[in-house]
């Protein structure tokens, strides 16, 4: 098998030497053939991937975090080529629910030996994502965490959310469904193929990667003590048990609101509402455990070594 290593240089921060050389030391301890490669800017990941698919590689090794998990997924899409992931970033989401461990040499042994199990993954107008894709409250609280250096891990995005919850409003959303349209006014809207973001946000608790389903988590128009009361719950998901969300599942989901909002995935930004939110089952192969959190238990994996 030759392997190809996408890596973010940038990812972890501080922390990205030795990453990097956990990795690479790794690789060549096993004796694997392997080809490495740095990414430049944003989207670079996109391009990397795709000629590594077009070259052959079956398998994609993604070093970062979810943005360029999720970058690889757009440039792999709708080929054979499969995706192995050692979690390098912020938030680590991705790595989380598919139960790949956190310290690099695991996590390319796991690279190596695991088998890959096809998930499903979501589409948010021209861009596939693997988590969750989220406008309102979420995507400013998102773009104020990009925008934030000064603060590692994820607390930036504890900060970020009392940075952007003073001064924030709640919008009038559209939602729509193949099952009807719904109008509300709400802070957030997030549609989960997977369960978390944010590092370990669980806004959709229920979602899971090969279910067929996104999971939208609507939260109504609140006030900013009500909000902060229920922030923390959303670590472990037990938000979803207050009156004031809604959570649904649905295989579509079209997106308005009467303010400008931009519409995130991945961490990344896509594009300003309006938006298409759509789920391609089983659509990608990725390595994972066969301990995956996020994966139905009767469809995970077993390990089984594909090199020496």
């Amino acid at each position: 098998m030759r392997l190809f290593v996408i890596v973010n240089p940038t990812s972890g921060r501080g922390r990205a030497r030795r990453v990097i050389s956990e990795v690479t030391g790794t690789l060549m301890n096993m004796g694997v053939d392997y080809e490495i490669a740095f990414t430049r800017r944003r989207g670079h990941a996109i391009e990397l991937a795709h000629h590594a698919a077009e070259r052959g590689f079956s398998r994609i090794l993604s070093v970062g975090g979810d943005g360029v998990a999720g970058e690889v997924l757009n440039g792999i899409f709708g080929s054979d080529t499969e995706l192995a992931v050692v979690p390098a970033g912020t938030g680590n989401d991705l790595a989380a629910g598919l139960g790949i461990p956190l310290k690099p040499a695991e996590a390319t042994k796991l690279a190596l030996s695991g088998t890959a199990v096809s998930i499903d993954v979501g589409r948010v107008n021209e861009r596939y994502f693997f988590q969750v894709a989220g406008a309102g409250f979420d995507s400013l609280v998102t773009k104020a965490a990009n925008d934030t250096s000064w603060i590692k891990g994820r607390e930036v995005y504890v900060y970020a959310t009392i940075r952007t919850l003073f001064g924030f409003e709640a919008a009038n959303f559209s939602i729509t469904t193949p099952d009807g349209r719904v109008e509300l006014k709400a802070m957030m809207v997030a549609v989960g193929n997977g369960p978390s973001y944010g590092g370990g946000m669980r806004v959709t608790p229920d979602a899971r990667f090969d279910d067929g389903v996104l999971d939208v988590c609507i939260v109504e128009n609140i006030s900013i003590p009500h909000f902060m009361i229920m922030f923390p719950r959303v670590f472990n998901g037990t938000h979803v048990k207050s009156s004031a969300v809604r959570m649904l599942k649905t295989k579509a989901v079209r997106l308005e609101a009467d303010r400008d909002f931009p519409i995130y995935a991945d961490g990344e930004y896509v594009s300003q509402l309006p938006a298409e939110i759509t789920v391609h089952p089983g659509a990608i192969s990725v390595v994972a455990p066969a301990y995956a959190p996020a994966i139905v238990p009767e469809r995970k994996p077993v390990l089984a070594p594909l090199v020496p």
